[in-house]
């Protein structure tokens, strides 16, 4: 399913890279209601070539269908090409690339710093080829390429961390109980983003979250969704975080789960 081509830049990227460019595949893939099974394939395709576990696209699969899947570009050239490279064989399933198409292209490549010479060189590649040995399908109606370009723009990061939940007494943690995903846009905005699962809790609980001994958000509990989001502006709502850091799940006060940043 993955060109010589893909593979080569797959292990060419760091693996902060490699797991940037996997949930970039789940965002093209998530962004339209309409979800192909060839385009799953494609996408677990390049995550076993980059070596992300099954577990980990799931849960960026899940927050991609959410909207709340975050991404940070890639730093090295090879790894922007590649998510690149990746967009336009997206956008090339039907052997023809629209005018809409190829803008919302040429929007990504400049997002990714990529150079116009490189862009008009895939471009004639992709066009003297038909795309004829493209191995993967992708929803062409309404534009959904366009819009999974236009809707990435606000889900770019420029910092990301990630703590998966545990049962504080669990010490094996042989089962997570979701995660927690702290990011900081690119223009400067703070989000908490807070996921259960496989938890049964029933409503009118308390959940509150500690982090650096200090309560930075406490909710009631009215449904089954436990979902739950911070925002704010700078770092005087939330605490700056930094990889090791760790995090508390209180229930009724009580310690619940935990989990460490990374």
């Amino acid at each position: 399913m993955l060109t010589p081509t893909i593979i080569e830049y797959c292990r060419r990227c760091t693996p902060n890279e490699r797991k940037s460019i996997v949930a970039f595949c789940c965002h093209l893939v998530f962004t339209d209601r309409s979800v192909l099974r060839r385009e799953v394939e494609f996408a677990q395709a390049v995550a076993k070539e980059m070596g992300i576990s099954s577990d980990d696209v799931v849960r960026m699969a899940h927050k991609a269908r959410r909207r709340r899947l975050k991404i940070k570009k890639p730093k090295s050239s090879d790894a922007r090409i590649l998510m690149f490279h990746l967009a336009l064989l997206a956008s090339a399933v039907d052997r023809r690339i629209d005018v809409r198409e190829r803008e919302a292209i040429e929007r990504l490549a400049k997002q990714l710093r990529i150079s116009q010479e490189i862009v008009d060189e895939r471009f004639e590649k992709l066009t003297s080829t038909r795309a004829a040995d493209v191995d993967v399908k992708a929803n062409q109606a309404g534009g959904s390429l366009d819009e999974a370009v236009e809707s990435l723009s606000h889900d770019w990061v420029a910092e990301d961390f990630e703590a998966i939940l545990y049962e504080h007494r669990d010490a094996s943690q042989e089962t997570d109980f979701g995660d927690i995903q702290f990011s900081r846009s690119e223009d400067g905005r703070i989000e908490l983003s807070i996921d259960f699962q496989n938890v049964d809790v029933s409503a009118d609980k308390v959940v509150s979250v500690v982090l650096k001994d200090t309560v930075i958000c406490k909710w009631l509990i009215v449904r089954a969704d436990l979902q739950h989001v911070i925002r704010g502006e700078s770092h005087d709502s939330i605490p700056t975080l930094t990889a090791g850091d760790t995090i508390e799940v209180r229930l009724q006060g009580e310690r619940w789960l935990v989990g460490t940043f990374v």
